[in-house]
């Protein structure tokens, strides 16, 4: 089994080579972490490198980006943009944090804009407000009746 310090001999990646060259402090460490990070990922090189690339989400629909806009003036939601919203992401608690009441509110303005109601007793709220898509999606099928 080769020892720990031979895979310090070569650079995997030609941006890092300077980090490689000196032994010493903070170069020391980088070299450490981006080893660590690789071990940890198993990966190497351009992969590492690549898979730490920003995710890109998804394009939103127009209906969803239209649903998003709505969403935000009608709750209030200021500080809040719709490149924020991840149209997978819950609506409720770890999503965008809303309530019951947000619900109810959400329903009315959705009532008032495209000229049907979703009950407050109905048996797919749960699944209908689970996203932005869900949302936009229902909106979009009952449109259609």
């Amino acid at each position: 089994m080769p020892d720990e310090t031979s895979r310090f001999t070569q650079a995997p990646h030609p941006v890092l080579k300077d980090y490689y060259a000196d032994e010493s402090g903070r170069k020391q460490r980088v070299r450490q972490l981006f080893d660590a990070a690789a071990n940890h990922c198993q990966m190497r090189n351009d992969s590492l490198i690549q898979y730490c690339q920003p995710q890109k989400r998804p394009l939103m629909s127009p209906l969803e980006n239209e649903v998003a806009e709505l969403i935000i003036d009608n709750l209030n939601l200021e500080e809040v943009t719709v490149a924020d919203i991840d149209a997978e992401a819950p609506l409720f608690r770890e999503g965008l944090g809303l309530d019951s009441i947000d619900a109810l509110e959400l329903s009315l303005a959705i009532s008032q804009r495209y000229g049907f109601q979703i009950k407050s007793d109905g048996e797919n709220n749960q699944q209908i407000f689970s996203s932005l898509r869900a949302l936009s999606r229902h909106i979009e099928d009952s449109r259609k009746l």
